[in-house]
């Protein structure tokens, strides 16, 4: 690492730690509710593999095991508005009782909140409706930006339209949902775009004060993408996040750690947030394992850090009263968290 680089990163360091006392995570369940989707991004290992709906009662048993697991959190995470891609997939909606996925939707959640759970749901470019209507079940969103760039990888993906997710990303802000935004790092970006982004949201949080944390999310190749970008240097997201953070200043910044196995660096360069980490496997990296709590502890201990584990709400956010009543009830089940 250069010299100049090295100090971009320390001062960020630094910076981080005016800020944050503590190095938070969410202990989660990784709920993969479908990976049918519209859009066909070059890079993604998420929607590739046979085609699959989850059915309530898996969904069920995999929310039950997280509970078992000390899960708080329950991540949705699913392909964009997948009624439009065709593939039978509204059929078998309807097998299951559905005549939109929407309204599935709104009952997995309120699965989860019976069980105590407290959702979380990135559910890509959807309608403002449904949007606002999503974000009454679950504690926090979440809308990645990716870049304020138009990429070749997002050829014939309609949802990965800069302004559009830029739009919706305001919205949340307009409608006081606590958002959770992210830039990927690797995928055809140059640096000027990444700083252009990760501007962006800071000038959006700026206005509206909702962006409770910002991903720096470091491209790695999954074997069925067919993207040409390899998986993405590591010293390019360390210096990703340094500059994040002289930009975000004391927005929370987060990158998950399964992609990352030394954590150093990260610390170095001004993470304060470790993300979700699931009780069940990643499968955005599938071939990436999560480190338990007790990994992580070990870990932040020996750089002189305080792990904490979090809500997928942060404190701020209670306390203005950003909270459904539908998630109220289970937030003050964990407040001792």
């Amino acid at each position: 690492m250069v010299v100049g680089l090295v100090d971009v990163v320390e001062k960020a360091g630094l910076l981080r730690d005016r800020f944050f006392g503590e190095i938070t995570y969410c202990r989660n369940v990784f709920v993969p509710v479908t990976n049918v989707c519209r859009n066909s991004c070059g890079y993604c290992g998420f929607c590739g593999g046979e085609y699959y709906l989850m059915s309530p009662s898996e969904v069920y048993d995999v929310l039950v095991e997280g509970v078992r697991g000390g899960a708080v959190e329950a991540l949705f995470t699913f392909g964009e508005r997948p009624e439009e891609a065709g593939c039978g997939f509204s059929r078998i909606l309807g097998e299951y009782g559905y005549g939109s996925f929407t309204d599935y939707l709104v009952d997995l959640f309120e699965m989860a909140l019976d069980l105590g759970l407290l959702p979380h749901t990135n559910p890509g470019l959807v309608s403002k409706s449904d949007f606002k209507l999503y974000s009454r079940y679950n504690a926090s969103m979440g809308l990645m930006l990716e870049s304020t760039a138009t990429l070749p990888v997002h050829e014939g993906c309609p949802g990965k339209a800069p302004e559009k997710r830029i739009e919706l990303i305001e919205f949340a802000g307009q409608e006081k949902i606590p958002l959770t935004t992210g830039i990927l790092v690797g995928v055809g970006e140059t640096w000027l775009d990444r700083l252009k982004s990760l501007r962006k949201i800071k000038e959006i949080d700026d206005r509206y004060g909702h962006i409770q944390e910002v991903i720096i999310q470091g491209h790695n190749k999954h074997r069925l993408a067919e993207t040409q970008h390899p998986s993405v240097d590591e010293e390019v997201v360390v210096k990703t996040i340094a500059i994040a953070r002289h930009i975000l200043k004391d927005i929370e910044i987060q990158a998950p750690p399964n992609l990352h196995p030394d954590i150093k660096p990260l610390l170095t360069a001004g993470i304060s947030d470790l993300g979700g980490i699931s009780t069940t496997k990643d499968h955005i990296n599938p071939s990436k394992e999560w480190p338990t709590p007790n990994q992580l502890k070990e870990k932040i201990d020996q750089h002189g850090y305080i792990l904490k584990e979090r809500l997928p709400i942060y404190p701020e956010y209670i306390e203005k009263g950003w909270v459904s009543k539908h998630v109220k009830k289970n937030l003050d089940k964990n407040n001792e968290i």
